[in-house]
């Protein structure tokens, strides 16, 4: 059985006289203090709350190991975690949904990609074959993805208002 402190060396490697242990010394105080792996893992026991119990530190058996699944926030609490005023900001500066990633809404950044794609791609074909678009057409290319940049941010910042009021 090896002793507390004292690490062997490692596989493949010849351990010479003189030379340093392989592992740092700030390691072998933390490894001293770690239980024997021979011992039993201690348990933890909850004691009984009962009405009259006069502590507040104790802890219900049935919290101590809470079931990750059973404790999931919903999507409400995951909306109202997120700040409606930075999801509209990042709904508004790059103009592509991010404030909906922020928020964790997948739908409503999908139907914003979406929009966004349509919205260039209508440009794209709308476009003259010759001579590119004119001025025009690309001040109403950029009008529609700034309004559909604020009509998201709008809505992002309403969802999140909305949420937190719940």
């Amino acid at each position: 059985m090896p002793q507390p402190g004292v690490f062997p060396a490692k596989v493949g490697i010849a351990a010479r006289p003189g030379l340093p242990p392989a592992r740092p010394r700030c390691l072998e105080r933390l490894c001293t203090d770690l239980p024997n792996r021979d011992s039993p893992a201690p348990s933890v026991t909850a004691a009984p709350v009962t009405p009259d119990s006069k502590t507040t530190d104790v802890v219900p058996a049935d919290r101590l190991n809470p079931d990750p699944l059973a404790t999931a926030p919903t999507r409400k609490q995951v909306l109202a975690a997120a700040s409606p005023g930075l999801a509209a900001l990042l709904n508004l500066l790059p103009g592509l949904g991010s404030g909906y990633l922020y928020q964790r809404r997948w739908r409503a950044y999908w139907v914003n990609s979406i929009l966004a794609s349509g919205w260039f791609l209508a440009g794209a074909l709308l476009a003259p074959a010759r001579g590119g678009p004119t001025e025009q057409q690309q001040l109403l290319g950029l009008a529609g993805l700034l309004l559909l940049a604020g009509v998201t941010a709008a809505e992002a910042f309403l969802a999140g208002r909305r949420a937190r009021m719940d």
